[in-house]
This record gives C-alpha cells, sequence and structure tokens, in this order.
C-alpha cells in the first residue's frame, strides 16, 4: 500500500486518500490542471478534496506564505443559479457566524478561469469522519468533541441559520496535540438562512437536500417549514450514536430503504452495542435526540451540551472505561481565525498574520456551568466591558461600532469572545487609516487598549502563552505597517509599555535611572543600549 508523502501513514488504494491527515495524493490520477493557479494572492497548492458542490484545494499567500483553503464551484455548476447561490449562502453564513468552532470564510468571488470560489482558514487536520474510520472514541473524548460542535450550532442557531447537513465529515478536528480535539463545523453550503429582506427558503418545494444517512424524518420527508434547528439535534443524534459504537442506528441495502427506517423506525439503544451503557443518561440523550417527532428531541443544542457533560461525569462516576478525557496537553488557548500555517517543508501549522480575519485568543477555555470543573481551566476572562463602552462613545462611526451593534447579546459576552471580535477590526483600522489623521491616532489609542486589558488577564513572572501570541500578532501589525503609522502606533503603546510582561522590542520602556546607575550596571548589551540612549536634562529640558 502507498504511504502519505506528509505524515508516511497508509493511502486509500482507490482515492489516495492518507487515513491519518486527510490530504490526497492523487495516485494514477492526471494532474490537476488547477494546482500552481492564483486565486488573488493566494496560489492553490494541493487538492485537500471533494464534495458535492465542488472541490477544496490548500492554498499559500505568495507574500505572507500563510495557509488557507480555496473551495471551488465546479465546472458543471457554473451556470445553475440555485447552486450558485447555495454557495453565496455558505459565504454568507460563515461571515455571520464568526465564531471559533466555525470554519471561517476570509473571501468569496468569481476568478474568470476558476469560476466561483471560497476562501476560508486552513484547518491541519482530519474530518471527525476520517478519524471514525478507525473505530469509535471513548465516551470521554466524544463529550468533548459534541461540547464544541453544540457551540457552533448553538451560535448558528441563534442567527437562524439551519446547517441541514451536519455529519461527521463536516466537522474537522485539529491534529495539533496543543490543540487536541478542537473542532471546526464546515459546509454550510445548504444552509437555511432567514435573510433581511426575503423568509422562503432556497430549497425548491419537493426538493430534499442533505446527507440521507444524518437526515431527520421531517427533512426527508420535505415537510414544508418542518426543517430547523431540532433537525439538526437529530443529525447529531446520528453523529453521537456513530461515535460511540462505530456504526450508524440504521443500515440499509438503499437509500430509499435508509430513508423509510429514518421516518418510521425505533432506533436501536446504545446498549445493544455498549452493554455499560445500559440505563445510562448518554443512552437516554441520544434516543431523545433520535425521536421521529422534533417536539420529542431536545429543545436546543444548548441543553444537548448541558446533558451531554452529566451523561460523561455519570459514566465517570460508574468507572466506565473512557468515561474521563484523557490527561495530559489540553487547549489551554483558542486558535486564531484563521489558523494558519507557514509554508516549510514540515505539515502547515496554525499560526497568526494581521488581517481582519486575524483574531488572536488570549484567554483560556470559558468556564461554564455545562462543564465539569475537572476539565475546565479556571483562568481569568479579560476584563473589556469598560472599553466596549468607550469605543461606542468615541467612535460610533468607526467598523468597529458597527460590529458592536451587530453582534447579538455583546453586553453579555465573555472577555475571550470580544477580544477575538474586536482585534481584527482594530488592527485593520490602523492599518487602513490615512498617515496623520485623526482617525489613526484613535485607532492605535483603541488597540492599545486592548493590548492593556490583555495584559491585565495575566500578571505572572512570565508572559502566558496567549499573551505571546498577542504580541506575535503586535508584531505582525507593526510590520506589515509603514513608518508613520508604526510611529503612531508605538506611541500609543508607551503606557503598556510600563508593564513588566510587555516585550521591549515592541514598544521599549524608558529607563528612568540616573547616569551614574547606568554605568554602574554590569556590562551587557542591554547595558549599553541603555547608556547610547541615556537623555540628559539641561535647565529642564531634554535634548
Amino acid at each position: 500500500m502507498a504511504v502519505c508523502a506528509v505524515c508516511k501513514n497508509d493511502l486509500d488504494p482507490e482515492t489516495g486518500e492518507c487515513f491519518d491527515c486527510g490530504r490526497t495524493q492523487n495516485l494514477s490520477v492526471k494532474p490537476d490542471p488547477f494546482l500552481g493557479r492564483a486565486v488573488g494572492n493566494l496560489v492553490l497548492i494541493y487538492k485537500i478534496g471533494q464534495g458535492a458542490m465542488g472541490s477544496v484545494y490548500r492554498a499559500a499567500h505568495r507574500t505572507l506564505k500563510t495557509a488557507y483553503a480555496v473551495k471551488i464551484l465546479s465546472e458543471e455548476f457554473s451556470d445553475d443559479e440555485t447552486v450558485a447561490e447555495r454557495f453565496r449562502r455558505e459565504a454568507l453564513a460563515c461571515s455571520r457566524l464568526q465564531h471559533e468552532n466555525v470554519v471561517y470564510v476570509t473571501d468569496f468571488g468569481v476568478d474568470p478561469t476558476l469560476g466561483l470560489y471560497l476562501v476560508m482558514e486552513f484547518v491541519d487536520g482530519p474530518s471527525l469522519g476520517q478519524m471514525l474510520r478507525h473505530g469509535p472514541l471513548a465516551p470521554g473524548r466524544v463529550g468533548r468533541i459534541v461540547e464544541q460542535v453544540c457551540d457552533a450550532m448553538s451560535a448558528a442557531h441563534r442567527l437562524d441559520i439551519v446547517h441541514r447537513d451536519l455529519k461527521p465529515d463536516n466537522i474537522l478536528v485539529y491534529r495539533d496535540p496543543a490543540r487536541r480535539d478542537f473542532v471546526k463545523v464546515v459546509d454550510f453550503g445548504i444552509a437555511r438562512i432567514r435573510m433581511a429582506d426575503a423568509s422562503e427558503e432556497l430549497t425548491a418545494s419537493g426538493t430534499t437536500v442533505g446527507t440521507i444517512q444524518y437526515m431527520a424524518p421531517e427533512q426527508l420527508l420535505n415537510r414544508p417549514g418542518a426543517v430547523g434547528a431540532w433537525s439538526d439535534v437529530y443529525a447529531l443524534g446520528v453523529i453521537v450514536y456513530e461515535m460511540i459504537t462505530g456504526d450508524r442506528p440504521f443500515a440499509a441495502t438503499s437509500m430509499l430503504e435508509l430513508a423509510v427506517k429514518h421516518a418510521t423506525v425505533a432506533p436501536p439503544l446504545l446498549s445493544q452495542s455498549k452493554p455499560e451503557l445500559a440505563g445510562s443518561r448518554l443512552e437516554a440523550l441520544v434516543s431523545a435526540m433520535l425521536a421521529k417527532e422534533p417536539p420529542d428531541r431536545p429543545a436546543s443544542m444548548e441543553l444537548v451540551s448541558a446533558e451531554m457533560t452529566a451523561a460523561v461525569d455519570e459514566l465517570v462516576a460508574w468507572g466506565v472505561p473512557g468515561g474521563l478525557y484523557p490527561s495530559g496537553p489540553r487547549t489551554i488557548s483558542r486558535p486564531s481565525m484563521p489558523a494558519v500555517g507557514h509554508e516549510t517543508d514540515a505539515p502547515p501549522r496554525p499560526s497568526s498574520r494581521p488581517s481582519l480575519s486575524s483574531m488572536p485568543s488570549i484567554t483560556a477555555l470559558p468556564s461554564s456551568p455545562s462543564m465539569p470543573a475537572a476539565r475546565t481551566p479556571s483562568t481569568p476572562s479579560l476584563r473589556v466591558g469598560a472599553l466596549v463602552q468607550r469605543l461606542r462613545v468615541e467612535a460610533s462611526d468607526s467598523a468597529v461600532a458597527t460590529l458592536l451593534a451587530a453582534l447579538p447579546g455583546v453586553d453579555a459576552m465573555s472577555g475571550e469572545a470580544l477580544t477575538m471580535a474586536l482585534w481584527g477590526v482594530l488592527q485593520q483600522e490602523v492599518l487602513d487609516a490615512p498617515a496623520g489623521s485623526a482617525r489613526l491616532a484613535q485607532s492605535c489609542e483603541h488597540l492599545a487598549l486592548l493590548i492593556g486589558a490583555v495584559l491585565e488577564g495575566h500578571d505572572g513572572p512570565a508572559p502566558s502563552e496567549a499573551q505571546q501570541r498577542v504580541f506575535r500578532a503586535l508584531r505582525n501589525v507593526l510590520a506589515l505597517a509603514d513608518k508613520d503609522h508604526r510611529a503612531q502606533l508605538v506611541e500609543a503603546l508607551r503606557p503598556a509599555a510600563t508593564h513588566p510582561l510587555f516585550p521591549d522590542d515592541i514598544a521599549p520602556r524608558e529607563d528612568r535611572r540616573s547616569l551614574m546607575e547606568k554605568l554602574a550596571a554590569p556590562l551587557s548589551g542591554q547595558s549599553i543600549r541603555s547608556l547610547l540612549t541615556h537623555r540628559i536634562e539641561l535647565f529642564g529640558k531634554k535634548d
């Protein structure tokens, strides 16, 4: 069997797909004509996979060398207005969500030769579907993944976005050990979105869309207006059943037979495959999620998440193997949006780049009632509420004020979520503002205040990993800024530079020691720089 050139694991002999990392080597397939082609500032590197509407490629920025995923609509659909509109809806859904567990879309457009395309963050890891090829997952790990999918889908449902094609292949999982089991929900191509100017669904009457193996009965029967958030709950129930047992609840020899079973046959209990789960809350939860009638299912993804946590805790108390989430390296901070990797010989890893879509995460996983204390890091969230109020008053006509007005429940959001939302807008305003303008001065001041909030989040002897990522993102902004913008931003950062954790290479702190104290200091590169930059006061002035 052939092996993957990247991770050296076995490839699928038919598709050439790596069982571990998901990359396709295109074995015995004619060269892809899109490889090496440019899409704006991006170059297509290799094909990641192919879906119902198009192909997905990994791409690299020609200058910044950061990695992205580019989804290109298949040529046969180029003249299909319905498919093109679904493609546009996918871009709209993801751009509206802006949730850490939803793949982030950075661009949407039409290329003269490639056609319609989406540019998304690149997730370096397999899909849940690829992981399940190796067999079922431990209950504790299932709980960790389901919790994040529920968070993502809750955010979508609050915006009246129903995925309608939730399945393991549309859940990506980071391979990076530092982000173990951190997931991203993708492919909102057939999502139902209630638009401000139209209430009708995109799908024509009498047409069923989705993946039958995970489709709710009301979706299969195409009842008018019957598909909603409860349909995603059903699909997630099928996914959880498969994650626990390794098989889907229904097997059939044809799609018609499968549809009939989903619509009419009661699903088997988990304990038929896993006797140790008999009578458990997990078994009851999955059965409820797979109820034929929507009112009999959990009323929201929030309830699913809370009940899943309680179910996993029960299994831990029972001593069921795999109930406790594995100890060891855990995700101590959220990945930035988009997660990007530098072009090297090694597999791409997520990094930061200063753009509207690069929003650094800066705190640990937030504590919530739905997460047991044993699995929840206790790190204080950032205090940015006062900054939000100031931005509303001082920058009422800015992009950041528009963002704040558009965010639902902004005053109730965590410091982490607010910081992620504010960062990308503020840094882009700094880069875009005219040199010497009042707007630039204001944007620099506001970005400096946000950095100050970051510094408040941790006051240990050394910068936290989250703070270090923020500092790296800030260095990137300074590297991209021209001389005037950089000088303005550095000046605005000087108050924050007095903090002992703030890096000297960004905005050096003023050394207030006397000349004699500096001369008496041990010889070092830092002491020499201090002497060379010493300012002497004459008659109350400094020269």
